[in-house]
């Protein structure tokens, strides 16, 4: 379940795409794939 549902750290805020990029991010890190998610938030904060 995303975290924009389940009442995580982006409850507050609509599931745009800056929201779904963090939570992908979030996701590859769990996964051990920090790559995925250092470019995921290199293009979130671009």
């Amino acid at each position: 379940m995303p975290l924009e549902r389940s009442g995580g750290i982006l409850a507050p805020f609509p599931a745009c795409l800056e929201g779904r990029r963090f939570v992908a991010a979030l996701e590859a890190l769990e996964e051990g794939n920090p790559a995925r998610a250092a470019t995921l938030l290199r293009i979130l904060l671009s």
